[in-house]
């Protein structure tokens, strides 16, 4: 099996994972979401991008040669920087260590354009703070 299809079915796999360890928690609270709320919503959004990796990999020959990707280094690199990151926002807060990880992990996964970069990791994280602080108000550190 190529990576055109192993790689969305892992990533469909890990959504229905997480489905299932999420299914007994309450997705409504007393005073809104519950704790259920933000992994089910992840579990659907990762659903959603495990499809749409499964409709191009079909579209483009299914079986055929994936091409060159980072590669396992730069995914344990940008996994480290998870880790980092995750240690970092408890301390430093999201809005300030958000950007620079989606900078980072952004650069190591290959994209060069410091435009590209930075407006992609301002916006990813002014719009997940909006989402979820604003809209569903979910606290964040």
């Amino acid at each position: 099996m190529s990576a055109r299809l192993g790689v969305p079915l892992v990533v469909l796999a890990v959504a229905a994972a997480w489905a299932l360890l999420a299914r007994d928690l309450p997705v409504k609270g007393p005073e809104g979401p519950g704790p259920a709320f933000v992994p089910l919503l992840l579990t659907g959004v990762l659903a959603l991008l495990g499809l749409g990796l499964l409709a191009s990999g079909l579209k483009r020959g299914g079986l055929g040669p994936a091409g060159r990707g980072p590669g396992w280094l730069a995914a344990v690199l940008v996994i480290g920087l998870l880790a980092v990151y995750t240690a970092a926002v408890a301390r430093v807060g999201f809005l300030l260590v958000t950007p620079v990880y989606v900078a980072l992990a952004a650069w190591q996964c290959g994209a060069r354009s410091p435009r590209t970069i930075g407006a992609t990791a301002v916006g990813l994280t002014l719009a997940v703070w909006l989402l979820l602080v604003r809209l569903f108000r979910v606290p964040l550190p």
